[in-house]
């Protein structure tokens, strides 16, 4: 109900869609636009390649936000007091022998992913699947979404996704240029209606 709600009322889906598409059948590679709400990860578009990875995602899925990509890339550039409410809601159960698990450790994770400007899930969440995420911020800095490329260990490494970097932050920028001429989100004070 939560993943169908915000699908329908607050969905960036549309106004995001070509450049999902776009980037997707540049790079071949899975493509994931997420939003959140209670501290929970919304896959809200999915683009695969032809020949697409097994994973759990897919449209209108929910995810924890401490152990994926597209969760840590939006909970990094949060402000401070949407941060702390998030990271309450947050379980840090073990999923992998990769997932973060303490706050004291998340912490420090988010400090590196605002200085790099990305997010990476390595293996995090599933085994075998990794992926580079970014936020997708308005002019104000408040961030609304993320987008990853997602792919498998069996295909790349981490190092290998930094090369698609560049690329990536510059479609969160053009969806976020986008979604401020739709003046997306319809309602916001201090983001509260995206995130609460």
């Amino acid at each position: 109900e939560l993943a169908h709600n915000a699908w329908k009322n607050n969905s960036l889906a549309p106004i995001a869609k070509n450049h999902v598409k776009n980037l997707g059948s540049e790079i071949l590679e899975t493509i994931h636009l997420a939003q959140m709400k209670n501290g929970l990860v919304i896959y809200v578009d999915k683009h695969n390649p032809v020949q697409p990875i097994e994973m759990f995602s897919h449209a209108e899925r929910i995810d924890p936000g401490y152990c994926t990509g597209v969760g840590k890339a939006m909970l990094a550039f949060m402000d401070e007091r949407l941060l702390k409410k998030s990271i309450l809601l947050q379980s840090f159960l073990k999923y992998t022998d990769n997932t973060i698990t303490t706050k004291k450790d998340f912490y420090s994770e988010l400090k590196k992913i605002r200085s790099e400007g990305v997010a990476f899930d390595n293996e995090e969440h599933e085994k075998d699947i990794i992926c580079i995420a970014a936020p997708i911020l308005l002019k104000n800095k408040i961030v609304i979404a993320s987008i990853a490329i997602t792919s498998t260990t069996k295909k790349h490494t981490i190092n290998d996704l930094r090369h698609f970097k560049d690329k990536l932050k510059q479609t969160a920028a053009n969806i976020g240029n986008d979604a401020q001429k739709w003046h997306f989100p319809l309602k916001n004070e201090n983001s509260e209606d995206i995130w609460q």
